[in-house]
């Protein structure tokens, strides 16, 4: 009985897990690269100084780190058009 139950327990941990990581990465994800092809000088601020990109994409914005000095976190074409 106790095996059926760690099997069980098992079963359901790993099932939320997936769940956990594929919801995260469809946040990510949310956002096509034209919807966050904005222009630097666009840019509409999203968020605040160190914001991370999770956080960033828990508002429903685009991130880029790419390019230092111009906004992290802004809105998406979608969002400002």
């Amino acid at each position: 009985m106790a095996d059926k139950a760690l099997l069980l327990l098992a079963a359901v941990l790993v099932i939320g897990l997936a769940n956990v990581v594929t919801g995260s990465r469809h946040r990510r994800s949310d956002h096509n690269s034209k919807e966050c092809s904005v222009h630097h000088n666009d840019k509409i601020e999203c968020g605040y100084p160190g914001i991370s990109a999770e956080h960033c994409h828990r508002r429903g914005c685009c991130f880029d780190s790419s390019t230092p000095g111009v906004k992290l976190c802004y809105f998406p074409l979608s969002a400002g058009a």
